[in-house]
């Protein structure tokens, strides 16, 4: 019987294990939206490595956090728990780089900041 052997609506995309409604949400807006904090975090430090010259930083981190960390978690952690497992690996990856890159970026307008000053005290003493 076909009926029988199709998904069930309860069921992730992959078949796999059943998300029943109420804990889909609830593990997207407790899980996915606190990973959120880190992924803004991120955003934050690409920003300022875009507008204080160093686009390749931005373009090295969205790669490495797409391309190389995201997507073989996502399906490891797909294969783990079903669809939730793709966003339990989102808020990983967030974390992940979240934090490291968030230092970085903090690190890199410091580092602008006191070259800035630098060259802004080596004018004053000029005139």
């Amino acid at each position: 019987n076909s009926a029988t052997s199709a998904a069930s609506p309860a069921q992730n995309c992959v078949g796999v294990m059943p998300v029943p409604g109420k804990a889909s949400v609830s593990m997207n807006s407790h899980v996915g939206a606190g990973a959120f904090v880190f992924t803004g975090m991120m955003f934050v430090a690409n920003a300022a490595f875009n507008n204080l010259g160093r686009p390749v930083y931005s373009t090295l981190i969205n790669w490495t956090r797409e391309g190389v960390i995201s997507l073989p978690l996502a399906l490891w952690f797909a294969s783990l728990y079903g669809a939730s497992g793709v966003v339990y690996a989102q808020a990983v990856v967030a974390v992940l780089i979240g934090v490291p890159v968030t230092f970085w970026g903090l690190r890199y307008i410091q580092r602008t900041a006191k070259i800035s000053s630098a060259l802004g005290n080596a004018r004053a003493a000029n005139f």
